[in-house]
């Protein structure tokens, strides 16, 4: 099982992300991806275009996980966001979630400058 509706209590499993999958939307396939490898079993992680944190990590802190967080007008747990950003292209809309939801959700601020006195980081 993959995921558990609150509401109606229904279950998604692997075989219905198997077959969602082979409608080729692509816009999901980021997501569809990633819930193969992370809930399925499936050996090889994607490399979505988009990520929750903006340092490229899927998940930010993990003991925020049940944290519920809005996303436009709906509401999503920080552990169900990494699946959505991985659904987004890059751009706008990828920025917009990591800067959101991404803090909200215990990932590195995205304030911090990249730049350090030496070029290898030190």
């Amino acid at each position: 099982v993959i995921f558990v509706d609150d509401e109606t209590n229904e279950e998604t499993t692997c075989f219905l992300f198997a077959v969602f999958a082979s409608t080729g939307l692509q816009n999901t396939c980021g997501t569809v991806q990633l819930a193969g490898f992370l809930r399925c079993g499936c050996l090889t992680a994607p490399e979505p275009e988009c990520t929750l944190c903006s340092d490229g990590r899927f998940f930010g802190d993990t003991a925020l996980e049940n944290k519920t967080v809005s996303l436009g007008e709906d509401q999503f747990t920080c552990g169900e966001l990494p699946f959505i950003a991985a659904g987004f292209p890059a751009g706008p809309l990828c920025s917009g979630v990591q800067t959101t939801a991404g803090q909200e959700c215990g990932c590195p601020s995205t304030n911090a400058s990249e730049c350090t006195l030496c070029a290898d980081g030190s």
